[in-house]
């Protein structure tokens, strides 16, 4: 009887007026369009996939807990009353946080309501012999006002799907460690990355007036497809792919420095399954398994959400799906391959790009990859994932034949050298913030 009055109070909380999705067509008023056409950034679109889902969030996810009739939102005021200006929590009694998901101590500010924080409990149950242990106590909390538990429940789906295909595979997503949801707001914890961010990886090269080697592009290029794919065939489109939300992951095992091969493996054997890229941010993720078949392929945007997209077809006003995601990755390999923002521009009825390659370039790969990424809408649905595969096949090639100097192994050594220095710079305190 508790868990069913936590269920209806639930429904009430991410939205009073949702309707189920199978029903949803019969409004126009919130997530639909006057074509019938759902908006997938609409409040009450994510009502209804969120109402869709909360019996199985209740009771299939581990380590998340409904506390719908408590408030937590005077814990977030507690430590960020003590963060000084350099985002840092010096006092561990005001900095702790215990809420449902475990005991936290809150060390600095990552983000807008993002924390890094360290697992007291975790840190408890170690090992006497740190050296044998290759956990991390250090987790990063996201927290959102007011509450929700849709990206607990994304994570889960896609760990679902993606486990039985290895841990090759399953290093591109975030763990889940848990997750409590308030009748005011909302904690997310999930494993911290310390490298950060491919945003910070631009800035780094920016702030010394230093291009991104093609061979490093081409790497984060295949990472990249290969988590996008993942998704798609799960069945969840991400629809807020960013260079921030690219997340730099450095995880060697003992002995891994000796290990690392030289040369790039597709497999991820001999060290190249330690490193890569995590595709993290499912706020805006949309679960297609939870619409009915008709609405698989087609989305319409409303003007008043079209500016969290670049995508060229948004603001023309037309339907889209798996675009979102595509367009967002052209943008990204933009960014890091002429460090500047993607301008959409049309030739002979395609979407090109706004400058030529460079000739010393891998045209061969370049070419068709932004063609198809810029037009995946042109694609027939069936034939977009095999596009993609081919793309995949093509830089997988081009990486494990690549003999020029420097070598990719080198070009990520080196690039770990500089985001820790920079990443260290920024994490001291400066003279103004210790006052």
């Amino acid at each position: 009887m508790v868990q069913l009055v936590q269920l209806v109070q639930l429904v009430q909380l991410v939205g009073q007026a949702a309707t189920p999705l199978a029903q949803s067509t019969q409004s126009t008023h919130t997530a639909q369009d006057q074509t019938g056409l759902l908006d997938p950034f609409d409040a009450g679109f994510r009502a209804a996939q969120c109402e869709a889902v909360v019996s199985e969030i209740a009771a299939s996810i581990p380590n998340v807990h409904l506390r719908l009739t408590e408030h937590a939102a005077s814990k977030i005021e507690a430590f960020e009353r003590n963060l000084g200006r350099n985002g840092s929590g010096p006092n561990h009694t005001v900095s702790a946080l215990r809420m449902a998901a475990g005991h936290f101590f809150m060390e600095r500010r990552l983000g807008t309501q993002l924390f890094l924080a360290v697992d007291l409990q975790a840190e408890e149950d170690a090992p006497a012999d740190a050296s044998t242990d290759t956990r991390t106590s250090q987790v990063a909390i996201a927290v959102e006002t007011p509450g929700s538990i849709w990206q607990a429940y994304i994570l889960f789906r896609i760990h679902t799907f993606v486990a039985p295909l290895g841990a090759a595979l399953e290093r591109h997503f975030p763990r889940l460690l848990g997750a409590a949801l308030y009748a005011d707001c909302s904690f997310l914890v999930s494993e911290y990355w310390e490298q950060g961010s491919l945003q910070d990886a631009l800035r780094a090269y920016q702030q010394q007036h230093l291009p991104i080697d093609e061979v490093l592009v081409l790497y984060y290029a295949a990472e990249l497809l290969t988590a996008v794919a993942l998704l798609h065939r799960a069945g969840i489109i991400h629809a807020g792919i960013a260079l921030d939300r690219l997340l730099l992951y450095t995880r060697p095992g003992p002995g891994d420095s000796a290990a690392w091969a030289p040369v790039y493996r597709r497999d991820g054997s001999a060290g190249w399954g330690a490193r890569g890229l995590v595709l993290a941010g499912y706020g805006r993720a949309i679960d297609l398994k939870l619409l009915r078949e008709e609405d698989h392929s087609r989305f319409a945007v409303a003007p008043a959400h079209r500016a969290l997209t670049g995508c060229p077809l948004v603001h023309a006003g037309q339907p889209v799906a798996h675009e979102l995601d595509w367009w967002a990755v052209a943008e990204c390999l933009h960014l890091l391959l002429f460090q500047e923002p993607l301008v959409p521009c049309r030739a002979d009825g395609l979407f090109v790009l706004p400058a030529p390659l460079r000739r010393s370039w891998q045209l061969h790969i370049w070419q068709p990859l932004f063609r198809d990424l810029l037009n995946a809408h042109q694609l027939a649905p069936d034939a977009r994932l095999p596009a993609f595969r081919a793309h995949l096949e093509a830089i997988w090639l081009c990486l494990e034949t690549w003999r020029r100097a420097p070598s990719l192994k080198s070009l990520l050594t080196r690039q770990e050298i500089m985001l820790y220095e920079c990443m260290s710079r920024s994490a001291s305190p400066s003279p103004s913030a210790s006052k």
